[in-house]
């Protein structure tokens, strides 16, 4: 949103990558990528309702374990294994026909804070019934200004299936 430059700038950001697999195929594809630095992820974050945002915070800390994730992080090296499962619901990602995996960076390094981690299709669809008509505006003002592509990508940008701001 502001443009700032990521690799050369002292702030921490956020990526989110959204993918369909193509079933009967190998084919992975990454549907929808960005980067939003913390700033512009917390005046985002002002714009969505109250509700919305507390719904979504129940519904994570209703899904989380922190001890328990904070436990297989420091026990598990791989970041790939972080993101074998879904965060929230445990299904196997390898399983899903789309996913989203965040992360958080700071400058060219990625930081270890209980992400990296994945996502599942089933659990963008409870997150995205969880958030307010007026949140879904926000959102799909975000997405108007920030993104186009082919019909496919169209049709998943409307899901509101954000999981960073």
């Amino acid at each position: 949103m502001c443009e700032c430059k990521l690799l050369d700038n002292d702030t921490p950001y956020m990526i989110e990558k959204v993918f369909k697999r193509y079933p009967s195929t190998t084919t992975i594809d990454v549907l929808i990528e960005y980067a939003i630095c913390f700033e512009c992820a917390k005046k985002m974050r002002k714009q969505l309702s109250a509700d919305s945002l507390a719904n979504v915070e129940a519904y994570m800390k209703s899904k989380i374990d922190i001890d328990a994730r904070a436990e297989f992080v420091s026990k598990n090296s791989e970041t790939d294994k972080w993101m074998e499962n879904c965060v929230f619901l445990g299904d196997k990602i390898s399983e899903c026909n789309e996913f989203s995996i965040q992360g958080q960076f700071f400058n060219d390094q990625m930081l270890l804070t209980g992400m990296p981690y994945a996502v599942s299709e089933n659990a963008m669809d409870e997150l995205a019934e969880l958030i307010s008509p007026e949140t879904k505006d926000v959102l799909d003002d975000f997405i108007g200004k920030h993104f186009s592509g082919p019909p496919e990508v169209e049709e998943i940008l409307k899901q509101n299936r954000f999981i960073l701001i």
